[in-house]
Parts: C-alpha cells; sequence; structure tokens
C-alpha cells in the first residue's frame, strides 16, 4: 500500500514551488544525446507505444517509458558464448539472475570473468549506478547497483541507467510496487521459460514527478517502513512472550 500510493503521488504532497519535470526531461533528453554521440551507447529505436497506463495522477507529473528515461541493455548472447566463460575465482564478478533480489542484490555465491573479456564488452559491464532487471526464467526482479568497483552482467541480467539526475532510487521504488509489477509483468512471454525481451523492458510506463518530489518520496518511504518494521519487531516480541507463556503453563 505504501510503495502503491508513493508513486501515484499520494504519499506526500505536490509542491507548487518545485521544479517543472519538463526541465528534468529536458536534462535527459541532452544527457542521453551526449553519451551517444561519445559513443559510450548506442543510439536506441524509438518505441511506438501509446497506450499509457490507466492510472491517474498528479497534473505535475509525466508518464513516460523506460527507454525515453533510460539506457536499457544486456549481455548478447553471442558475446556469452563466445568470450564469457564463468569461474569461481577472477578480476570481475559477475551479476546473475540468482544474485538480484527486489530492491537491493544479494552479492553470494559469485562467479567471476577476467577484467580483459569486460573491457571487450564494456556495453554490459556495470561501471555506474543502475537497475538490474531479470529477464529470462524468474523474470522481473528488479534492484538498484551501486558499487563502486568494475562488475559485469551475466547473460539473463539486463541493466537500466538513466540520464541526467532522475533519480535511481525512485525509479527502484517504482519498479517494486504493485503498479510497476503489474507494467513489467505485462510483456511476459508465456513459454516454456518465461522471459522478457529488451523492447519490452524499454515499454514500461514510468510516472514521474518532479525532483523535488522524487526526494520527499524516498524519505517518506522510508520513514514508513520503519515505522513497519519496529511494528513487526514488537508483534514478534509479543508473540514469543506468548509462546514462552504458553511453555512454563504446560510443563
Amino acid at each position: 500500500t505504501i510503495l502503491h500510493l508513493a508513486v501515484i503521488g499520494k504519499l506526500v504532497s505536490q509542491n507548487n514551488n518545485d521544479e517543472s519535470v519538463t526541465l528534468l526531461l529536458d536534462r535527459i533528453n541532452k544527457h542521453k544525446t551526449q553519451r551517444v554521440k561519445n559513443k559510450e551507447i548506442q543510439k536506441q529505436i524509438p518505441i511506438s507505444t501509446k497506450t499509457v497506463p490507466n492510472l491517474s495522477i498528479p497534473n505535475s507529473w509525466v508518464f513516460k517509458t523506460l527507454g525515453d528515461i533510460s539506457f536499457v541493455t544486456k549481455l548478447a548472447g553471442f558475446e556469452y558464448s563466445k568470450y564469457i566463460k564463468l569461474k569461481d575465482e577472477g578480476d570481475v564478478p559477475v551479476i546473475r539472475a540468482q544474485n538480484v533480489r527486489p530492491f537491493t542484490p544479494e552479492l553470494k555465491n559469485l562467479k567471476f570473468i577476467d577484467l580483459k573479456t569486460s573491457k571487450l564488452l564494456f556495453r554490459s559491464s556495470l561501471d555506474k549506478k543502475c537497475l538490474l532487471v531479470t529477464f529470462i526464467g524468474s523474470i522481473g526482479d528488479v534492484c538498484l547497483f551501486d558499487k563502486d568497483e568494475r562488475w559485469h552482467l551475466a547473460p539473463n541480467v539486463a541493466k537500466v541507467e538513466t540520464y541526467a539526475d532522475l533519480n535511481l532510487k525512485y525509479l527502484n521504488l517504482f519498479m517494486n510496487s504493485p503498479n510497476g509489477r503489474e507494467e513489467i509483468l505485462k510483456f511476459k512471454k508465456s513459454t516454456a521459460q518465461p522471459s522478457l525481451s529488451m523492447g519490452a523492458i524499454r515499454q514500461i510506463w514510468v510516472p514521474i514527478p518532479p525532483v523535488e518530489e522524487q526526494n520527499r518520496i524516498l524519505k517518506k518511504v522510508d520513514e514508513l517502513f520503519n515505522i513497519c518494521n519496529q511494528l513487526k519487531a514488537l508483534i514478534v516480541k509479543k508473540e514469543n512472550k506468548q509462546n514462552n507463556l504458553a511453555s512454563i503453563l504446560i510443563s
């Protein structure tokens, strides 16, 4: 409920003094153009998708597809089969689907590749803060990746690098909300091994508030989640007391 309210503009109030989200979109477009010009990323094919979600958002917000606001890519299949050989030790740790959990990665049971291979496949390296999305098998798990050292994608995990100052934490929050999950899973291919294409991930609609409101939303969600965790701890403590008392009474 907290996440749902957060991404439809009901968790915090809107502020007329906030910078217009249009200016954020201008910065996003400029940053995208500059990265393509610098040959850091390839120019992505425009997506023709007109069906905006039937979701009421504040007038100061806008809907944009993930492809409009971020660079989405993966480790291509031929790259994996030709170059990638996972080892138990090595220079560069690799993120596999089993390491991607909602909100935060679980960095256990890691595999590695050598630095030369990682630099050769620079498009699928992890050298910037980004979101990770599983797209084969157990699809649609999303977490924030913010390590300073170099990592690399496995062939079943995509990365989402935002442009300009769009808050990655807000995008992570949206993708893990009921609304974001619905957007992700609407493209699920019902095959023996469920999957999502990069094109499908780029077509996910994201409601975007002004930058200042993104920050207020994140702060409020943290506050409410902390309260929930405290309540949960009190409930567990009470249940343990009751169980201990019951054990004493029947012993």
